[in-house]
């Protein structure tokens, strides 16, 4: 045997053999050796930490003694990702008999997610291990615990039919049990322990069923600040459950987070997860016992800090049907409503997430939820009171700063597409106001061609100020699509922009045809009629009106359409026509009919007038549309111009705009080519002069 033993004796001191081969070794000398042998140990399983701790670990394996001869040291080498690190020379102060098994910490560790260790025993006794099975174990250091913003857990067991066969422990570092629970005697009952555990320490959470595993309604939850940290349940109890938990000194809670959750047939395969990216714990969960084809609500609350959600279906075609949308104090933080239609996992790519709390930007109503934008199209943020200090009156772009400004953030929430877009003060980006304001808008796709946001994919959108190059946090998210070719014929819907005078989605009106009591739609550049239709229960036939404005005068008479009954909802779409055909009709908006009509069709002194009558809206403007409507235009009328003039007189625009049937609706696309300050619009139609002020923001 010399010089077997002389092969074992170089195991230590060598580089890495490869583990099939010196499988293959061991096995042959074993086979060689008597079956009671002498000095033989072997490892059952590896029991510490499978997470880093302070960015270590302390290994801790249980080692079985097989010998004939007492164990009274065993040596064990430690490697790592292929290396090896230590060689520890354990001695037993009490020496472990034929059989007996012993849980030895070894040396700690240098640690990062993901490393692999893996330990031999070398030998036994000093004497080289005689039987090779059992002589290597290799262990993953790639578990994702739960943590804690409390010193003291809270474990809730729920029962089942089946209480004594349910148990739990929480174990140290070193393995040791410092709380458990169970077996239980209450059928279908809630069991709720609290567990001080103390601050900064690494933990691990066992549970168990011992009787039908998979079959068990029975259910275990770690929970801390009312968010359960750690669960489960059913299958995940067959042959013991196991997750890291760490803890660390109590910190109050200050950010609510909502996670609003839309189930498909099979509602038991969604579980969800929000994870601290500074320490790569999860600190919310959840997950089964959902209704299907249901909505519900999980909450959960945090600290100020940085976060990032996983929603995961486990049987990898998503959430047919439904999605998810995530919120803070209300605001948007990811919105994947019938979004995740595919795949086992929804995330942002590259581990990106979110703080909290969310910050202040936000995007301009009609740049919000838009899914048909097309390249070359302004994206505009509303403007951050410290980025417009930052701009420099009058300035060349060459003085302004580089620094300051916003960034624009395209994500899918699914994964895939992500590109955050810079825009700055010295920097146009073919926008031509002058202005602080300029750097609010941002041109789609006018970058790079490698990083364009991809065609008909839907995505979210989130914007942050950036001062001095400090960025804010990201601001609330909205829903964005690009689709090039519905925005050649885009569709529109009832005016619903907060703030505008003509608002009519969702709103009370009476059925008659004065002015305020109009339907006026969102107006397309270029359309030149619009098509409501209208429907509810009560209606056998929608009502379909074509009109050459934007707006629908109500209070027609039974000859032309039914009447819409008083104390009744009805459902309106709008679509334009443009280009010869009629585009997609938009979103539905609901409309109420407050009363019946008394002594017919009611005129206001406006509604009578022939004289025309001119509004421009929004204005105050912001630089980029300016909607012009006129009613009224004598008969043989077919165009008007506009001529727009700063206050010195100088015209700055000249439009030709077409008129149909004695109106004009239409948008004037300023593109920024306006500074900011008050000029005047003078429209002429025929022999009549129009003239309104004009006051463009800053």
């Amino acid at each position: 045997m010399k010089g077997l033993e002389g092969s074992f004796g170089i195991l230590n001191p060598l580089p890495m053999i490869a583990r099939t081969s010196l499988s293959v070794l061991l096995l042959t000398v074993g086979t060689a050796l008597s079956a009671q042998a002498t000095y033989d140990a072997r490892f059952e399983e590896y029991v510490g930490l499978k997470y880093p701790c302070g960015g270590e670990v302390v290994p801790v394996v249980k080692i079985r003694n097989q010998g004939s001869a007492a164990m009274s040291g065993c040596v064990v080498d430690t490697w790592k990702n292929g290396l090896m690190v230590n060689s520890f020379d354990w001695q037993l102060a009490v020496p472990a008999l034929q059989g007996e098994a012993r849980t030895p910490a070894l040396p700690a560790v240098q640690i990062e997610p993901g490393d692999e260790l893996e330990f031999r025993i070398i030998s036994v006794n000093t004497v080289p291990d005689e039987v090779a099975e059992g002589n290597i174990i290799t262990a993953a250091v790639d578990q994702v615990p739960a943590a804690s913003g409390n010193t003291t857990v809270t474990v809730e067991v729920r029962t089942d039919s089946d209480p004594g066969d349910l148990t739990w422990e929480i174990r140290n570092s070193l393995n040791e049990t410092v709380a458990d629970g169970g077996p239980y005697v209450e059928e279908n009952a809630v069991v709720v322990v609290d567990v001080p555990l103390g601050s900064d320490a690494c933990f691990t959470f066992k549970a168990n069923d011992a009787g039908r595993g998979g079959g068990s309604a029975a259910r275990f939850n770690v929970m801390a600040n009312g968010n359960v940290l750690i669960s489960a349940e059913g299958e995940a109890l067959v042959g013991g459950f196991s997750k890291g938990l760490t803890t660390s000194v109590d910190e109050a809670c200050t950010e609510p987070l909502e996670l609003e959750l839309e189930t498909d047939a099979s509602p038991g395969e969604t579980t969800w997860e929000v994870i601290d990216t500074g320490t790569g714990s999860v600190v919310c969960t959840g997950g089964g016992g959902y209704p299907a084809e249901g909505t519900l609500l999980e909450t959960c609350c945090l600290p100020e800090g940085c976060y990032r959600l996983r929603v995961m279906d486990a049987s990898g075609n998503g959430i047919t049907g439904g999605g998810y949308v995530l919120r803070s104090n209300g605001a948007r933080i990811i919105d994947d409503r019938n979004n995740f239609l595919s795949g086992a996992e929804s995330a942002i790519a590259a581990e990106q997430g979110f703080c909290l709390p969310v910050g202040p930007n936000d995007l301009l109503y009609t740049s919000c939820d838009k899914y048909f934008w097309k390249k070359g199209e302004f994206i505009v943020v509303n403007e951050d009171a410290d980025v417009a200090a930052v701009w420099i009156p009058n300035g060349s772009n060459a003085v302004q700063s580089a620094t300051t400004g916003y960034d624009f953030w395209f994500y899918d929430p699914n994964g895939g597409y992500s590109f955050i877009r810079q825009r700055r003060h010295n920097v146009t980006d073919g926008f031509g106001n002058v202005g602080g304001a300029r750097t609010c808008h941002m041109q789609v796709n006018n970058w790079a061609a490698a990083n364009w946001i991809p065609d008909q994919v839907p995505l979210n959108v989130r914007v942050r100020a950036v001062v001095n190059n400090v960025p804010k946090n990201w601001g609330p998210a909205c829903r964005f699509m690009r689709d090039d070719a519905l925005a050649l014929c885009p569709p529109t819907k009832l005016m619903d922009v907060p703030g505008n005078p003509f608002i009519s989605c969702n709103v009370f009106r009476d059925f008659n045809n004065q002015s305020i009591n109009s339907l006026y739609a969102r107006p397309i550049s270029g359309a030149t009629k619009y098509r409501f239709t209208i429907s509810n229960a009560e209606l056998e036939t929608p009502i379909v009106r074509e009109v050459t404005t934007y707006y629908l005068t109500l209070g027609w008479g039974a000859g032309v359409a039914p009447p819409l009954n008083p104390g009744e909802d009805y459902d309106v779409t709008v679509q334009a026509f443009k280009g010869g055909v009629w585009c997609t009709a938009g979103e539905t908006c609901t409309v109420t009919i407050n009363n019946a009509v008394n002594g017919g069709q009611q005129n206001s002194a406006m509604d009578a007038s022939t004289d025309a009558t001119l509004n421009m809206y929004p204005n105050p403007n912001n630089g980029d549309q300016l909607y012009i409507s006129m009613s009224g235009i004598e008969e043989g009328v077919n165009t008007v111009s506009m001529d727009i003039y700063d206050l010195s007189g100088k015209r700055m625009i000249a439009r030709t705009i077409a008129a149909l049937d004695g109106f004009v609706n239409t948008v004037v696309d300023l593109n920024g080519d306006l500074a900011a300050g008050m000029y005047m619009v003078n429209i002429t139609a025929g022999d009549r002069a129009y003239t309104q002020r004009l006051v463009l923001r800053p």
